[in-house]
């Protein structure tokens, strides 16, 4: 990443970018529990089962964590092209575009103690580029109208809204794209 902003809270933290895998993927469901707990509206956040996320290690999609020592205080995923639910293309916005070139941002989630220090900016720099060097032209992700916060990061990161949506006829959620140039 060379957002010296980054570099410098990375360095002075001892802080390591490391790739969520089979061994590490337990730290992975314990954050993401610790998160849903401190939630004061558990829609807000969609709870990914350890078997789910090792079906998207399988698929070969992108799980990354932050890493402070042993212990980790943020993970994003981004899921390559196909592997997401079709309801976030039912736009007309993705007619005429290759499906293939359309990867979703699935998630981020940071440690209570490390927020604020815009590492969801810094997982939306990094799937970008991960996006663009991997031939994709499109990320979508969707998020809870009420999360103030990623909806605020998503728009300063470039993000348009345009769909709102209910998923698996609960979730509320706002619909979100942003097209990577090369």
């Amino acid at each position: 990443m060379k957002n010296p902003v980054y570099q410098h809270f990375m360095i002075e933290n001892d802080v390591k970018l490391k790739l969520i895998d089979e061994k590490n993927l337990n730290l992975l469901i314990k954050l993401q529990n610790e998160t849903i707990q401190e939630l004061e509206n558990d829609d807000l956040y969609r709870f990914t089962s350890f078997e789910k996320y090792m079906e998207i290690l399988n698929k070969q999609s992108l799980v990354i964590g932050l890493f402070l020592k042993q212990e980790l205080i943020a993970f994003g995923t981004l899921l390559r092209p196909n592997c997401f639910e079709e309801e976030l293309l039912n736009s007309k916005i993705f007619n005429n575009i290759d499906k293939n070139t359309i990867y979703y941002y699935k998630a981020v989630v940071v440690k209570k103690t490390y927020r604020g220090k815009k590492l969801q900016i810094f997982f939306n720099e990094y799937f970008e580029d991960f996006v663009r060097k991997n031939g994709g032209i499109y990320i979508v992700l969707n998020v809870h109208p009420d999360n103030q916060y990623s909806i605020k990061n998503f728009e300063a990161s470039g993000f348009i809204h345009y769909l709102d949506l209910v998923m698996e006829n609960r979730y509320p959620r706002k619909a979100y794209y942003k097209k990577i140039l090369p």
